[in-house]
């Protein structure tokens, strides 16, 4: 499970830094009023974490889209 600070949702993140699958996936998704809150480097590249309200996706390296990712934002 990924921990997350809440703080980074007061910093604005550029889109510039996903690849262009991401990007692709990321500009779907803000069209249905998501944001995009941080990105996370892994192992596995980068994963760009985003929100719409209470609900929490994430865009992986292939730009993939995962509905119900394991993350524990904290508060």
């Amino acid at each position: 499970m990924l921990t997350v600070d809440r703080r980074f949702s007061a910093q604005h993140v550029s889109t510039s830094n996903l690849n262009y699958a991401q990007r692709s996936t990321f500009d779907d998704l803000a069209d249905e009023g998501y944001g995009l809150l941080f990105i996370r480097s892994t192992t596995a590249g980068k994963v760009a974490v985003c929100s719409s309200g209470n609900q929490l996706v994430t865009i992986d390296q292939a730009g993939s889209l995962n509905l119900q990712p394991s993350i524990d934002l904290r508060r």
